[in-house]
């Protein structure tokens, strides 16, 4: 699935698109500034989702830790206009199992934060 802002694209229309895909959902990308941490839980309960990509300014670092639980995820794209990925963010971000592949994008972090990532 692939959500592109643009003005028309809200947290209920991709609700709507996420329960019409009955869970075959392996990525799910997100570059819309409408969409906010409402859609994540759903996001996070796609049984084969591996990848996501976001970038929104209005998903948040809680929302981060909601998709951390996602049980398959390996791969996370972020892109949450700076202010929002910081060094504290990044501890949601180890928390994803079997991650292998994490960016970030105009994120607020140290290199103590990018070390601590790296464990």
């Amino acid at each position: 699935l692939q959500v592109l802002g643009g003005g028309k694209v809200s947290d209920a229309g991709v609700l709507t698109a996420l329960r019409g895909s009955k869970g075959s959902l392996k990525r799910v990308v997100l570059f819309a500034d409408e969409i906010s941490d409402e859609v994540l839980p759903a996001v996070a309960a796609l049984p084969k989702l591996t990848a996501v990509e976001v970038s929104s300014a209005r998903v948040t670092p809680a929302g981060l830790a909601v998709l951390a639980r996602a049980p398959g995820l390996t791969e996370v794209a972020l892109s949450l206009h700076g202010a929002r990925v910081t060094d504290a963010s990044l501890g949601e971000a180890a928390g994803v199992p079997r991650l292998k592949s994490l960016q970030l994008w105009a994120a607020k972090v140290s290199p103590a934060g990018v070390a601590a990532l790296a464990g």
